[in-house]
């Protein structure tokens, strides 16, 4: 870390703010699919619109509290990020998904957004709340909130806080020194990733910086978290479902029944109800957890797990305490997507318990309390069990599990996708690989199966000093399946 031999001044904000004057008024109602804008207009109304374009140099656009967006975006952006003519949107109150390719952008008045990118300068205020930042600078004020923030220069003031991640960018071609101010009551929580930079600028006065870790590494959970089973809030898989091969019917459920009402305004408008918790099930080794992650990331919320291995306890009422302590935690970082693997361990059936009932009966009704509407407040709890049948049933009625997700063996498509994305990790692979003829013969393994055959592939293709080819892959995919059978696999000899 650089250290500074003078405190810089806190970033004086330019005049790129609009109150109106000189604007074309504009009042919407009802449903738009798409509007496009070509002048300054200051936008009202009570009204929905799946995407706003903006168009023409040198563009304002401000829109004002009772409208939804779905997406909003500048058509015309040239490839300069220092362009004069890059547009200037600014937000008093609305509600949008996606904003991007605009040169700057301010939030106020309670505004909520789900990602900005693409954008040179964002500015929140006025206890804002954006999930997903990715920009050049980043300035923060007056109670606004962030949860995961990618950018080179990141300021925090005033009661502002980001309670996930920061991400220092890199500009291409030049070496720019990355700047993190948290000052005045402001207060950031979570992973400092430093992207490759070996210096940066860290200044704090009079506001709080909980730093889980620094490396260079993409990593999000301390190791202090880690060890306490249940973990700080973690960055999702950074690619969502993007970094999850195949299961395309499982996503698109998903999102019909997860991500959608989550996520969409137009959902909430008409009333939809967000899950309490959905459960998944299935063969141990397909990606529960992984999945669990992708999900957290695609509805843009803090992922926490909580490891029931560190619950449990062999004293009298302990067990129940240190899972109320554990959701507690997770709940006071939402909104999160808290996960609970093999929790049929703490909440089997009660109806044909015998020893150690009592107990058992503290714990799920714990466990209970806490799945009551928690969509109320902003919490999602993932449930994963490889055997759904043993699971109590007041947990798995309606508002507490809404909806149930099988993750099964991988079919066809999702192996070809498994095959290409673990082999495609190693540096010197055969491009005449067919992967559709290597996903027929790996019928049978579980998803977990690829990546140790994968590995196993690049070990023999290192020995034949060669690249990974279809003979070393497929080798892999026959000692895989003899493993499964008990025996061991030398180089295509079996041993009992």
């Amino acid at each position: 870390m650089l250290a500074l031999q003078t405190p810089p001044l806190f970033f004086t904000m330019p005049k790129i703010f609009f109150t109106g004057d000189g604007m074309e008024e504009k009042v919407l109602t009802d449903k738009h699919k798409e509007v496009t804008i070509d002048k300054d207009t200051n936008l009202a109304g009570d009204a929905f619109i799946t995407a706003l374009i903006i168009q023409g140099d040198n563009t304002k656009v401000c829109l004002n509290k009772g409208l939804r967006v779905g997406e909003v975006i500048y058509g015309h952006r040239t490839s300069s990020s220092n362009n004069p003519n890059n547009p200037v949107l600014e937000l008093r109150g609305a509600n949008v998904d996606t904003i991007r390719n605009f040169g700057k952008v301010k939030l106020s008045a309670d505004s909520t957004v789900h990602t900005i990118k693409d954008t040179d300068a964002v500015v929140c205020c006025g206890a804002s709340n954006v999930n997903n930042i990715f920009a050049k600078k980043v300035f923060m004020f007056n109670r606004s909130k962030a949860t995961t923030v990618e950018a080179q220069e990141i300021r925090l003031k005033d009661d502002s806080i980001i309670n996930d991640s920061i991400t220092f960018s890199k500009p291409n071609g030049r070496s720019v020194l990355p700047v993190l101010e948290v000052c005045n009551r402001a207060k950031f929580s979570g992973a400092l990733n430093l992207n490759g930079h070996s210096k940066y600028c860290f200044y704090i006065n009079g506001g709080q910086a909980t730093v889980q870790n620094s490396a260079p590494a993409q990593k999000t959970a301390s190791a202090a978290a880690k060890a306490q089973g249940a973990s700080a809030p973690q960055t999702a898989d950074s690619e969502g479902f993007a970094g999850v091969a195949g299961n395309t019917k499982l996503k698109e459920e998903l999102t019909r029944f997860v991500i959608k009402p989550v996520k969409d305004p137009r959902y909430q408008e008409m009333g939809v109800k967000m899950p309490n918790g959905i459960l998944f099930f299935g063969p141990p080794g397909n990606g529960k957890t992984h999945m669990a992650k992708a999900l957290a990331k695609e509805t843009g919320r803090n992922f926490v797990e909580i490891k029931l291995s560190d619950i449990g306890s062999e004293f009298i009422n302990k067990t129940a305490a240190n899972l109320k302590k554990k959701m507690d935690e997770a709940v006071k970082q939402k909104p999160v997507v808290i996960f609970m693997d093999e929790i049929d361990s703490i909440a089997p059936s009660r109806a044909d318990s015998s020893s150690g009932h009592n107990e058992t009966t503290k714990v799920v009704n714990e466990l209970l309390i806490a799945a009551n509407n928690c969509a109320d407040n902003d919490v999602l709890i993932i449930y994963a069990t490889n055997t759904p049948e043993v699971l109590d049933a007041a947990l798995k009625r309606s508002g507490r599990i809404d909806h149930r997700f099988e993750i099964k063996n991988p079919d066809f498509e999702t192996r070809v996708e498994l095959l290409k994305m673990y082999a495609g990790q190693y540096k010197n692979v055969d491009e005449a690989i067919n992967y559709e003829t290597l996903a027929e013969q790996s019928e049978g393994l579980i998803s977990s199966d690829f990546v140790t055959l994968a590995n196993y592939a690049a070990i023999m293709a290192v020995e034949d000093d060669s690249s990974i080819n279809q003979t070393h892959i497929l080798k892999a995919i026959e000692k895989s399946k003899q493993d499964k059978e008990g025996r061991r696999v030398i180089r295509g000899f079996a041993f009992a």
